[in-house]
């Protein structure tokens, strides 16, 4: 349901379906960035904060050995709030080659 210019509202079918959509975003609609913010039902629109938004940042060039989680973290705290490490992405045996932090920008 649209709520004003460029806001929407979803309602999910169960808590398990919203849970999941919110804990495996961020999302992105035709290279767009989609904000979801869960809200208590008993707020208003203007009281809704819409200052951060969250990403993931890959942290490219490491060497093997410090692909950490402890390193993950340090390096998103000195950048902006650090949300979540995907813990696929480290360590020496990590295919992929570099970390991947979730992290809260300001707008």
């Amino acid at each position: 349901m649209k709520l004003n210019r460029n806001k929407f509202g979803f309602i999910f079918p169960s808590t398990v379906d919203k849970k999941r959509v919110l804990e495996r975003g961020p999302w992105a609609i035709n290279g767009d960035h989609l904000v979801l913010i869960n809200t208590p039902p008993n707020i208003s629109l203007h009281e809704i904060d819409f200052s951060t938004t969250t990403f993931w940042v890959r942290i490219l060039g490491l060497p093997r050995e410090l692909i950490s989680d402890k390193n993950a973290r340090k390096i998103a705290t000195k950048l902006v709030k650090a949300v979540d490490v995907d813990k696929n992405s480290l360590g020496i045996f990590s295919e992929a080659g570099f970390m991947q932090i979730r992290v809260d920008i300001f707008t």
